[in-house]
């Protein structure tokens, strides 16, 4: 095990039900190889084949991007590549109440459509695609309303 650890595997990998390693350790002494240090934040990869806990983690990481447009400040939640060029292009979305209505996922893009309303405003619908480590790497407005 520390020889695996040593040469860089990634012990935020998660089993086929969404377990970490350090959850499936047979023993205190891998389970300890295995714990990332206190300073360490527990964050699962997105990754993973595992659809049923995208299923679960993509709308919540949905939610929290529009907690952030109403204080203001997405830049933690965005890719490093993204911060400068997308703060003003995310500014009408900033200060802002939103309320979400359904969301529609995608695990093989991490992709959530929401359905949400601004205000007093009419429904909105968002896409937003996220990385492997749950940061914003896309968002696309759908705004316009077509009666057929």
């Amino acid at each position: 095990m520390q020889q695996l650890l040593a040469a860089g595997a990634d012990r935020r990998l998660l089993a086929s039900r969404g377990e970490l390693a350090e959850d499936l350790a047979p023993d205190s002494a891998t389970k300890a190889l295995l714990s990332e240090s206190t300073g360490m934040k527990r964050r699962r990869s997105l990754s993973s084949g595992n659809s049923l806990m995208l299923l679960d983690v993509l709308p919540n990481l949905a939610e929290k991007f529009y907690e952030a447009c109403k204080a203001g400040d997405v830049s933690e939640l965005l890719s490093p590549e993204l911060r400068q060029p997308a703060q003003q292009k995310l500014s009408p979305l900033l200060n802002k109440a939103y309320t979400l209505g359904s969301t529609h996922v995608c695990t093989v893009s991490r992709t959530v459509v929401v359905q949400l309303s601004v205000g007093p405003k009419a429904h909105e619908m968002h896409s937003l695609t996220f990385d492997t480590d749950g940061l914003l790497t896309s968002l696309r407005r759908y705004t316009e309303t077509m009666s057929l």
